[in-house]
């Protein structure tokens, strides 16, 4: 069996360890410190005694792999991942925000754009409409979904995001969430398997 560089069993949240198991593939290494500081001590710490964690990881093709999970006073939990391309690479960068609390679930998951896509329609074609149309029209009109309230927001993310509130009694659209999630990331891995310098 293939050695894991991300621990899926270190505390994080139900989402974090679905998502770290599909980024194994990119044979991650942690990183004990960025840029000459030492970040270790983020690796699990706890603030108003709750446990949180702030990882960071280095795989070929990439900048960083940030995750984090946080939690606010018991109240909400916010695990959050972004795979951030190396500056040779013109991929989009992955990203979710996964708040949840007792009630519900904020969350918004994105393959964000390196390049403006309006005006480079191939980098639209090639990195957002072709590995993203048929599975955001698949989880755009999930039920229960409550849209972002802060329009502004769509201005920072690609035109694929997905974004808003589920309710946590709505478990059909909390299972079409995960799937949400695995499956952009799923996509993004396949632009990063073939990517190359630019």
């Amino acid at each position: 069996q293939k050695q894991k560089n991300i621990d899926p069993d270190n505390g994080d949240s139900p989402v974090l360890v679905q998502l770290l198991d599909l980024l194994n593939e990119l044979n991650p290494v942690q990183q004990k410190s960025w840029r000459g500081t030492d970040i270790s001590k983020l690796d699990s710490f706890e603030a108003a005694g709750h446990r949180s964690s702030v990882r960071c990881y280095q795989a070929e093709k990439l900048e960083k792999i940030g995750v984090a999970c946080i939690n606010f006073h018991g109240l909400m939990t916010a695990s959050i991942i972004t795979v951030a391309p190396g500056p040779e690479y013109d991929i989009p960068y992955y990203g979710i925000d996964w708040d949840e609390s007792e009630e519900s679930i904020f969350f918004y998951c994105d393959l964000l754009p390196t390049d403006d896509p309006v005006r480079n329609a191939d980098y639209l074609q090639n990195y957002l409409y072709t590995p993203l149309e048929q599975q955001y029209l698949t989880y755009c009109n999930m039920p229960g979904l409550k849209n972002n309230v802060y329009h502004w927001a769509r201005a920072l993310f690609s035109p694929y995001v997905l974004t808003g509130t589920i309710d946590k009694s709505n478990h059909k659209a909390i299972d079409m969430l995960y799937s949400c999630t695995a499956d952009y990331l799923q996509s993004w891995i396949k632009l990063w398997k073939s990517a190359t310098p630019q």
